[in-house]
């Protein structure tokens, strides 16, 4: 049974997400004093793990927490700064929040300052973000809201997708609780037609089975 939109409050965001590295102490190197993160923890291995740390990009939870692994694989494509690229079954990027304009842009040219290739800064209806690969190879992409955007403000989010389009959105300005409503509002409609449907082809197509089922008992008692 699903949860009601409500239980979603209790949720504090994401703790953190587990990745692995061939070198521990370039990766730190590279979120520490290239992006800004603060080490939180370097940690010595121990019975389950090698070394390992813990990178923070700020908000509620830990961040990125590294593994070093001798056999580490991180699965990427050659062409995943040029276009939307997936590996099956493999992490496909972390994206990280920057909070405006001035500190994307600053970053940005840090960056290819440094000779770390990046894309273009590019716009994203609700955001304005850009791509670049870490020292592991893993797709990192740093994002910032636009103006008067930010979760958990799901309105303004809705309304800045709907202005991308010349036609305003059915959509565009209701609440979440009026978006679920619609939803459920549509869901009811399709059952509807579907009766409807099954009621006007329902016996033609009960006839067509038995008919199917004639023919073949005719063909199985003559073999």
């Amino acid at each position: 049974m699903p949860l009601s939109t409500q239980s979603v409050q209790v949720w504090q965001g994401v703790n953190h997400i587990a990745l692995v590295t061939l070198d521990l102490d370039a990766t730190i190197h590279f979120y520490q004093d290239v992006l800004g993160l603060r080490l939180l923890a370097n940690l010595p291995p121990n019975d389950l793990h090698g070394r390992h740390c813990v990178l923070w990009p700020g908000g509620s939870g830990l961040g990125l927490h590294f593994f070093e692994l001798a056999d580490a694989q991180i699965f990427t494509h050659p062409d995943a700064l040029s276009s939307l690229c997936f590996v099956p079954g493999a992490l496909q990027h972390i994206s990280l929040t920057l909070p405006d304009a001035e500190a994307g842009r600053a970053l940005w040219e840090r960056l290819n300052t440094l000779g770390i290739q990046t894309t273009e800064i590019m716009e994203q209806r609700p955001i304005y973000n850009f791509g670049f690969l870490d020292n592991n190879g893993i797709q990192v992409e740093v994002a910032w809201f636009k103006p008067g955007v930010a979760p958990p403000n799901l309105d303004a989010i809705l309304e800045h997708e709907d202005r991308v389009g010349d036609e305003p959105s059915t959509f565009a300005h209701q609440s979440s609780s009026s978006l679920l409503k619609n939803a459920k509002s549509l869901l009811l409609l399709e059952h509807e037609l579907m009766d409807r449907c099954f009621l006007t082809f329902g016996p033609f197509v009960t006839l067509f089975v038995t008919i199917l089922g004639r023919i073949q008992h005719m063909i199985e008692s003559r073999a």
